[in-house]
């Protein structure tokens, strides 16, 4: 058995609907990937494999790079760059996930009412979303966050965080405009146009210079387990 799949093995057993569950076992992934050399290791074998490369993503204020991918449960590892000033709208999830920052910090926010059980998608919560909770993950902190809750992250300074998202649950998530009380829906990779995928295209310029710069970042961080 290879390193990563040693790492991510215990992560295809996972029971996504429950939160302590996820917690316990990808605390235990995540301090396997801040021991020495691991994240370096999994970001230079990206450009070897071709199944990871396709995934990885570049937008305006931020790239997602893609450090695994399960072939049974889809289960996926990613490493997040946001650059400073990224501002998202209040969103959901299609999958529940556990996220750890391991460098710089961003603002956090929850929103309430979260998703009823039961209720499709967004649940109609459009206009009723309200922040409940406001705090600052900064490089060390993580926590688990259910499909359905909403939330939004806001950087000030370059920020990494090291991801890992459970199956998706369901084929959209919505993005909540607060001001205009409008709702617009995000689809998986798998239901989107040519198009959209175009814009989030990461070629190999992109792709080079994202690792170059997540290395970069990573050079400097000492986390101590959780």
């Amino acid at each position: 058995m290879n390193e990563s799949s040693e790492i991510f093995a215990p992560l295809d057993r996972v029971d996504w609907e429950d939160l302590e569950e996820v917690s316990t076992t990808t605390s235990t992934v995540f301090r396997h990937l801040i021991g020495p050399g691991v994240l370096p290791r999994l970001l230079a074998n990206i450009e070897r494999r071709p199944e990871l490369r396709e995934m990885c993503e570049h937008y305006p204020t931020g790239e997602k790079l893609v450090l695994h991918r399960s072939a049974s449960t889809d289960v996926r590892v990613r490493l997040h760059i946001f650059h400073p000033g990224h501002r998202d709208k209040p969103h959901n999830h299609r999958w529940t996930f556990a996220t750890r920052v391991v460098h710089g910090a961003y603002t956090h926010r929850l929103y309430s009412p979260a998703q009823p059980t039961g209720v499709a998608d967004d649940g109609g919560l459009t206009a009723g979303l309200q922040p409940v909770m406001t705090r600052v993950e900064s490089a060390g902190s993580g926590y688990v966050l259910h499909h359905r809750q909403f939330h939004t992250v806001e950087t000030d300074t370059e920020t990494i965080s090291v991801i890992v998202r459970g199956p998706a649950v369901k084929g959209r998530f919505a993005a909540v405009d607060r001001t205009t009380r409008t709702r617009e829906w995000n689809y998986g990779a798998d239901d989107e146009s040519r198009a959209q995928r175009a814009v989030k295209f990461m070629n190999d310029d992109l792709l080079a210079k994202a690792l170059d710069r997540a290395m970069t970042l990573l050079q400097d961080t000492r986390l101590d387990p959780l």
